[in-house]
């Protein structure tokens, strides 16, 4: 099965590369070159160096195996119906993770009763419970890309505005608030994210209202008021032009040019984004864009979603005891403290917390406070496409006048939940 949401999504925030042969005798990790880069440090910006050298000294070379997110998951299928797979560690994105996929990977719970990852509650509860089923754990964190509120602090200050919103309703309106046209005739939108190929951006706006759309564990949220209170605060936006009226068509490169250029004034996007954003050479505000938590939602709670990479092992791997050694070595406070210097986006809380993480990391405040909050966008599904396309297309036809709200919410029942697993 061809999984091109996410890989569309890989490819915009990392790009694509092929997937190099497997080499005989050699023990393989398959994943994304990011991936790799982050645990040998190879790259120019590296400064935590090769995490992976201790344990080659101990155990051999490392065959990477690199590729886009689709190519990682077709190979990991085909491996999974051989006798034995080539393959001793995959990474790949959550949406690949679904009860059906989980019967192809080795459960971890043994492993780490056995030979524990040290302090393993500072990992991110939210990313843990994305690849935990029915009580067994699949899959460890290695990377994330999580939510926050990026805002022009210049132009709020411009408006009068002294500091970002304090809840999620609040920024609602302020994105209305701060929708105008400048001094050249131009339209200024309050808000601004990415929507054309992906619904993780529209489900963070719902979720801003109490709920997520989908649970980890496959709970549909949509015949709530939650729910229904987001699809209206959506709309709500919409039509009083709080976004722009392009909104449908916005990708990743639409997003960060209507920031920079003061078309936007704040943003649903990773804190990572402000390197480009502040650019002097790229951005007319650089300097001016902050980051900080996504404001709160009814509950108090901040409504952080994120997208993980997990090291998985497949059931058939040849080594699964190595196996397991390595990913233990790449998970540990240590080891996710240099990746973190290694431009990898640390899945535990105290690697933000480090004094060398937090001289090189301009985002790592933010990052410490986002991380340990952050639950999965959409949960993996065996039908994730056919599941995003009807969240895009229910929510665009919406914004267009085509649905109500309400109709949206009996449209989700109805398509949604043939679509999801049977709860564990």
């Amino acid at each position: 099965m061809k999984r091109t949401v996410s890989r569309l999504l890989l490819a915009v925030a990392l790009g694509a590369s092929m997937l190099t042969p497997v080499l005989a005798q050699q023990f393989t990790v398959m994943g994304h070159r990011v991936h790799q880069l982050a645990a040998t440090g190879t790259a120019e910006t590296a400064k935590g160096g090769d995490v992976t050298e201790e344990w080659r000294k101990q155990h051999g070379d490392i065959n990477w195996m690199v590729g886009g997110h689709g190519e990682i998951y077709d190979r990991l299928l085909r491996e999974a119906a051989m006798p034995k797979s080539a393959i001793s560690v995959g990474i790949l994105l959550g949406r690949a993770g679904y009860p059906e996929f989980f019967e192809n990977l080795e459960p971890l719970n043994d492993y780490q009763a056995k030979d524990p990852i040290t302090n393993f509650g500072d990992i991110s509860q939210g990313m843990i419970d994305g690849m935990t089923y029915d009580g067994r754990l699949y899959a460890i964190p290695m990377r994330q890309a999580t939510s926050s509120l990026i805002y022009n602090e210049a132009l709020l200050k411009e408006a009068g505005i002294d500091a970002p919103p304090a809840t999620f309703a609040e920024m609602v309106e302020l994105a209305k608030k701060l929708s105008h046209k400048d001094a050249n005739g131009n339209d200024v939108n309050g808000l601004t994210f990415m929507f054309s190929s992906d619904p993780l951006h529209p489900l963070n706006m719902i979720f801003g209202f109490g709920k997520q759309l989908i649970e980890s564990d496959y709970t549909l949220n949509a015949d709530t008021p939650e729910v229904l209170n987001g699809l209206k605060a959506l709309k709500d936006l919409y039509d009083s032009g709080g976004v722009s009226k392009n909104i449908l068509a916005s990708t990743l490169d639409t997003m960060i040019a209507d920031l920079q250029a003061g078309r936007a004034v704040m943003a649903i996007d990773v804190p990572g984004r402000l390197g480009v954003l502040n650019d002097p050479k790229m951005s007319a505000y650089a300097g001016s864009f902050k980051s900080v938590p996504l404001p709160v939602n009814p509950n108090g709670v901040s409504p952080t979603q994120t997208e993980v990479w997990y090291m998985v092992i497949p059931k058939n791997a040849p080594d699964k005891d190595l196996a397991w050694s390595l990913i233990k070595t790449l998970s540990e406070p240590e080891a996710t403290i240099r990746m973190a210097l290694n431009s990898n986006g640390a899945v535990r809380v105290s690697a933000y917390q480090d004094p060398r993480v937090i001289e090189a990391v301009a985002t790592a405040a933010v990052q410490a406070e986002t991380v340990p909050m952050a639950k999965l966008a959409i949960p993996g599904l065996r039908n994730g496409e056919r599941v995003s396309e009807v969240i895009t297309t229910q929510i665009g036809a919406m914004l267009l006048g085509k649905f109500t709200p309400e109709q949206v919410v009996e449209n989700f029942k109805k398509e949604l939940t043939p679509l999801l697993p049977a709860k564990p």
